[in-house]
């Protein structure tokens, strides 16, 4: 038996029948696919953000590697302070340099005395007290290359001599090559631990 609905019962009923299965297909198949769009969409955006971030990270990275190499350059290339472990070692190598200048000007150094060493600027100061004898020019030039050298050294309390002569030598007096008794203190400024 086939039961017959009145015709408004009947259009309501094949629009249901008709949109039921759209509605499931939307939910079953349509949907699902929708939300993994949208979640793809989210984590693109999530991924854009982080290649941003990793760019920028990326170029701070490379600018902090140039400072970076920059500083090292310029820290193997400062030869201003004396590179040494300790103080001694630091002492050792000053002496060896006054040694080195004294030598290249035909000076013998007579008595090499540590002082105390200090705090000079942030660095720690080495310092050795120094007696010659040498004639005017050759101290000139010898305080001239300490202080122009490498690494940098600096004459401090120089104490000077001359012997005294007698009224026949004054032509004598008049030249730079008598002999001359020098006292100076000489100090360098050492890296901590060798830096640099």
């Amino acid at each position: 038996m086939i039961l017959h609905l009145p015709k408004l019962w009947s259009r309501v009923a094949a629009i249901l029948l008709a949109t039921v299965p759209l509605i499931l297909f939307f939910f079953a198949v349509a949907q699902p696919i929708l939300d993994r769009y949208a979640q793809i969409v989210s984590d693109l955006q999530v991924n854009k953000d982080l290649l941003n971030r990793i760019s920028i990270g990326l170029e701070d990275q490379e600018e902090l590697r140039r400072r970076l190499a920059r500083l090292q350059t310029l820290a193997e290339g400062n030869r201003a302070y004396i590179r040494s472990e300790t103080e001694a070692l630091a002492e050792a190598k000053l002496i060896e340099r006054l040694n080195e200048i004294a030598r290249a000007h035909g000076v013998l150094l007579r008595s090499t005395q540590s002082l105390n060493a200090g705090d000079y600027g942030g660095s720690q100061r080495v310092s050795l007290r120094v007696s010659f004898s040498t004639d005017f020019k050759r101290l000139v030039d010898l305080i001239y290359d300490l202080e122009s050298s490498h690494p940098f050294l600096f004459v401090d309390d120089i104490d000077i001599r001359s012997p005294i002569r007698s009224a026949d030598s004054e032509a004598a007096n008049r030249t730079s090559s008598q002999p001359l008794s020098v006292r100076m203190d000489v100090f360098g400024l050492l890296i901590p631990g060798g830096i640099g």
